[in-house]
């Protein structure tokens, strides 16, 4: 974990006795989720290097959820037959994968739409776009794995 360096610490001394944002939180970690007998709090740092402190809540008892790595099959998305097919554990990672896929084959491109068509049991997503060279297209995914699964 590598956390930003805080502009205001530039000056403070590194003798180890020079107070430091750190100091002043009382943190403890157990690791089975416990809580700690002297504090109820945890920091969050994020990878901006902004912080938050939060009030500790006793960790889910449910089994963490099995990740679904995201994949990618079928055609080349020119219709519904040929749609490209995105393998994923729910709808936030799966339509993530879809402008993923449109951003690596045609880097520059412009959405114009997105809609969502059922056909045959199955379920599509179909986005229409302009590509960097200003020619409309259309591909369809299908997206009968992770459609209507949330979080």
């Amino acid at each position: 974990c590598r956390i930003r360096p805080d502009p205001d610490d530039a000056d403070r001394p590194r003798d180890g006795r020079t107070p430091h944002w750190l100091d002043k939180f009382d943190l403890s970690f157990h690791p089975k989720g416990k809580r700690a007998e002297k504090s109820s709090k945890f920091l969050v740092v994020t990878k901006s290097g902004d912080r938050q402190l939060k009030t500790y809540s006793k960790a889910s008892t449910e089994p963490p959820k099995k990740i679904v790595p995201v994949s990618y099959g079928g055609g080349d998305g020119s219709s519904f037959k040929q749609a490209v097919i995105i393998v994923a554990g729910d709808e936030i990672s799966g339509v993530a994968a879809e402008y993923a896929y449109l951003k690596k084959r045609y880097p520059g491109y412009r959405m114009r739409s997105q809609t969502q068509n059922d056909r045959n049991k199955n379920s599509y997503d179909i986005l229409r776009f302009q590509d960097a060279d200003g020619k409309e297209r259309t591909i369809f995914f299908d997206i009968t794995s992770f459609f209507g699964k949330l979080e």
